[in-house]
C-alpha cells in the first residue's frame, strides 16, 4: 500500500528546516519525493507572485503523477483548513496509507519571528494575520482528524532542536513524552477520550 507523508505545520514552524535535518540523519528517505511549493518556486529564481503560481501548478502535475502511479511521496502543507483534511481523506480513499509529522510552536511569536527572518534573508513573507490565523486553525484541524490516519507524529518545534512529542497509530496513543507542552495535550484530547 502507497504511503502519503505530509510534513505539517502553521508558517514558521520550521517545516523545512527539519525536512533537510531528518533527510541528512536518515529519519526521512532521501529519495522519497518531496512536493514544496515554496521549494519549486525557489527553483525559478525568486518568490514572485507568478512564480509561486507556476510553483503551485506543478505540484499539482508532481502530485497527480504520483497519484495516478501510486507512489509513496511527500508534501509539505499547513493542514490548516477543513479542505486539506477533505483531500487526504479522499487520497485515502483510493487507497494510501496516511503519515502526518506536525510541528508546531509553543507560541505563535515563534512562527512569526521566524518568517521575519526568512524574509530579511531573502525568503517569502506570510502576513502576520494570516500566520497567527494558522497557527490557530491548524491545531483544531488536527485535532479533529488525527485519529483518522495510520500514523501522526507530534513534534514541537520551540527550540532549534526538534522534539518528538507523542505517537499515534490508527487513533490509539503510543508514544507520549512527558512533561508535553500544553499544545501537545490539546492536541491528544479528542484521541485520548477515543482510547477510554
Amino acid at each position: 500500500m502507497p504511503t502519503l507523508h505530509i510534513l505539517a505545520g502553521p508558517n514558521g514552524a520550521g517545516k523545512t528546516t527539519f525536512y533537510e535535518t531528518a533527510v541528512n540523519e536518515g529519519f526521512i528517505e532521501k529519495q522519497l519525493p518531496f512536493v514544496n511549493v515554496d521549494l519549486i518556486a525557489r527553483s525559478f529564481g525568486s518568490y514572485s507572485a507568478e512564480n509561486f503560481q507556476r510553483a503551485d501548478n506543478e505540484a499539482r502535475l508532481q502530485i497527480g503523477t504520483y497519484l495516478n502511479a501510486m507512489h509513496d511521496f511527500m508534501i509539505e502543507s499547513n493542514l490548516s483548513m477543513q479542505n486539506d483534511y477533505d483531500w487526504v481523506q479522499a487520497v485515502a480513499k483510493k487507497g494510501y496509507e496516511v503519515v502526518i509529522y506536525f510541528l508546531y510552536t509553543c507560541d505563535v511569536s515563534v512562527n512569526i519571528n521566524r518568517v521575519k527572518k526568512r524574509v530579511s534573508e531573502g525568503g517569502h513573507d506570510i502576513p502576520q494575520p494570516i500566520i497567527e490565523h494558522r497557527y490557530k486553525t491548524g491545531l483544531s484541524y488536527l485535532k479533529s482528524n488525527l485519529h483518522k490516519f495510520k500514523r501522526v507524529l507530534l513534534i514541537d518545534t520551540s527550540e532549534d532542536t526538534a522534539i518528538f512529542m507523542a505517537e499515534i497509530q490508527a487513533g490509539k496513543i503510543v508514544f507520549e513524552e512527558q512533561n508535553t507542552p500544553a499544545w501537545v495535550s490539546e492536541a491528544l484530547f479528542i484521541s485520548r477520550r477515543l482510547n477510554k
